[in-house]
């Protein structure tokens, strides 16, 4: 009889939790439902990095690339943009969408584009002798970036915060590229060459929230940053140009 008594008192708690949770996730969509979209949203993007390398050790390479990055968000996504007050220190921008039964950031968006390599390097001639096998460079060229996805966020209330996932620059389908690349790694690293603020970000400033309610506003930052320096003997340079674009298109 405790058994039974234990047992029923069991089912009861579960099929409160179960109450409770179906509730919950009724709130949410309902809270869903109600959300008020007020605008679509889109990015673009464009990253140029132009390096040069000069390795004077026997059949080190000399010359200059180039990587050029394209991308975009794959369609529109339904936002509300606002200011928070509360948010942070002082306030932050929040491209608001539904967030479990909230109100969050736009989360990072599936994004196309292409990636396309150049190099122009050389191999340093030996006193004597030659070096061989010129270097491969099969994996020049224009491609698609793989998976790439899209960050847009509110950063305070004067700005948004932008930036590309995906994988490294020198990378493609988890195998290495055969094709020089320079020192640039991805979008914002390392933070030292890709330039913005010291943590590699890139800022697009933001209007005051009335300039919202027109059709159609179009916001953009970028970055520009030359870097030279010598690593064990070996001289290097990176020249890197970023842009943004979010554009907000009212409904």
């Amino acid at each position: 009889m405790r058994i039974a008594r234990l047992t029923l008192v069991g089912l009861l708690v579960l099929s409160a939790g179960a109450l409770l949770l179906f509730e919950a996730m009724s709130a949410g969509a309902a809270q869903s439902k109600r959300f008020h979209y007020t605008h679509r949203v889109t990015v673009t993007g464009h990253l140029v990095d132009h390096w040069t390398i000069n390795d004077p050790e026997r059949c080190g390479l000399v010359g200059d690339g180039t990587v050029t990055v394209d991308y975009q968000t794959t369609k529109p996504s339904l936002a509300r943009p606002y200011i928070d007050p509360y948010a942070g220190l002082h306030g932050t921008w929040v491209i608001g969408v539904p967030v479990g039964g909230g109100i969050g950031h736009m989360p990072p968006k599936p994004a196309a584009g292409t990636i396309t390599r150049v190099d122009n390097t050389t191999e340093t001639p030996p006193p004597t002798g030659d070096c061989g096998d010129p270097p491969d460079k099969s994996g020049c060229g224009t491609v698609a970036l793989v998976k790439p996805l899209s960050i847009a966020e509110g950063y305070d209330i004067h700005r948004l915060l932008a930036d590309l996932g995906g994988e490294e620059f020198g990378y493609s389908h988890g195998h290495e590229v055969a094709c020089h690349i320079g020192e640039l790694s991805n979008f914002s690293s390392p933070p030292s060459l890709a330039g913005g603020s010291r943590k590699g970000e890139l800022f697009l400033k933001m209007p005051p929230a009335r300039a919202l309610r027109r059709r159609l506003v179009k916001v953009t930052g970028a970055s520009h940053k030359h870097s030279s320096f010598t690593e064990s003997g070996v001289t290097l340079s990176e020249d890197v140009t970023r842009t943004v674009t979010v554009t907000f298109k009212h409904l």
